[in-house]
């Protein structure tokens, strides 16, 4: 009997300690993935230091763009608009985070790929053909992915044949409302840090000078949940299309099958609910998932952040500082947080949704 009750108290003891010991793991997580957007938002720092502004979200490279040095230089005499299986701004970032290696070896593995349309391709990568690129879109970095975030991750594959891209967590502010439209992008209010198509078919860094609420006030980089599922684009650390947030899109934005409705997601917007979920480029949900659940992508893709940590999300911001989001943010506090105006996105005020 007494060896019962010995028993039984030990079970109570653990049953209490088991949450305090996960609660204490996930802190420490948490506070690794806090270190990492800190280094991402000096990286960016110095980043802008040298070039004068920050880097492109994506771009398609030219011809000529290997032979370049600079990264700003690197886009060559193709249309530097289109996000299509190109480079996104942590390839430029990589020299500045410590990997300058593994930019050079991309550099030369663009090179090894077929030119299409005097463009370059990830799709055209093939494993053991292409063997500089193969190895450079595989490569896991460290400092991308926080340990939260857990489980099989499979790279994306743009094509069934191509070399499959490593994923990462963290991801660049494209604004309140439809980066990949110009007629959006050509409201201030809607413009994040990284603009991908204003003037249109312009992809760039804005410089820090053009953040008028205030770099303090304005959201960098969040933090995103990779996918698990080759057909995903998010997390693609090398896919511009992978490695991005932004506040959703607004009533009247058409795709093939008419008007869409509003969609203005806040942090870890739920995604079961359908109103919530993402719209990534390229989508292979799991349908049970409130992180990963998706709709598949139409002409204008949007994604929010997302985190596996209770409660909410970090996001870097202008400054250099890292904070953390509650996941019940009022949205429309969000949304001035995306722009680089500090302002709500008039179009989706103007149709009475904001």
């Amino acid at each position: 009997m007494e060896l019962l009750v010995v028993i039984a108290i030990i079970g109570v003891l653990v049953a209490l300690l088991l949450p305090a010991v996960q609660a204490a793991r996930e802190a420490a997580r948490r506070a690794q993935c806090t270190n990492q957007v800190r280094q991402l938002g000096i990286a960016l720092h110095n980043y802008h230091d040298v070039h004068n502004q920050l880097p492109p979200p994506g771009v398609r490279w030219g011809r000529q763009a290997a032979a370049h040095a600079a990264p700003g230089e690197r886009l060559g005499g193709g249309w530097t608009g289109g996000t299509s299986l190109a480079s996104s701004w942590l390839v430029a970032t990589l020299p500045f985070i410590e990997q300058a290696p593994l930019s050079d070896a991309h550099w030369t593995g663009v090179r090894e790929l077929p030119v299409y349309r005097d463009w370059y391709r990830y799709q055209d990568a093939r494993p053991g053909v292409h063997l500089v690129m193969d190895s450079v879109l595989r490569t896991e970095i460290p400092v991308l992915r926080c340990p939260s975030d857990i489980g099989r991750k499979e790279g994306y594959r743009p094509r069934a044949e191509s070399v499959p891209i490593a994923r990462a967590n963290y991801a660049c502010n494209m604004g309140s409302t439809t980066p990949f439209s110009s007629g959006e992008q050509a409201e201030p209010s809607t413009r994040g840090p990284f603009v991908l198509n204003w003037p249109r078919g312009h992809a760039r860094g804005v410089n820090f000078a053009e953040i008028s609420s205030g770099t303090s006030n304005t959201i960098l980089t969040a933090e995103i949940v990779a996918a698990e599922r080759p057909g995903d684009t998010r997390g693609a650390w090398a896919y511009a299309s992978g490695v991005f947030i932004n506040g959703g899109t607004k009533t009247g934005i058409s795709g093939g099958s008419g008007p869409r409705p509003n969609h203005l997601i806040p942090p870890n917007g739920n995604a079961l609910d359908d109103n919530l979920m993402d719209r990534p480029a390229s989508c292979s949900a799991a349908p049970d998932d409130r992180h990963l659940r998706c709709a598949g992508a139409f002409e204008y893709p949007y994604q929010t952040a997302r985190s596996k940590h209770p409660g909410g999300v970090n996001v870097g911001l202008g400054d250099g500082s890292v904070t953390f989001i509650s996941s019940t943010i009022e949205l429309r506090v969000w949304l001035r947080m995306l722009s680089n105006t500090g302002q709500l996105p008039r179009r989706a005020v103007a149709d009475g949704f904001l």
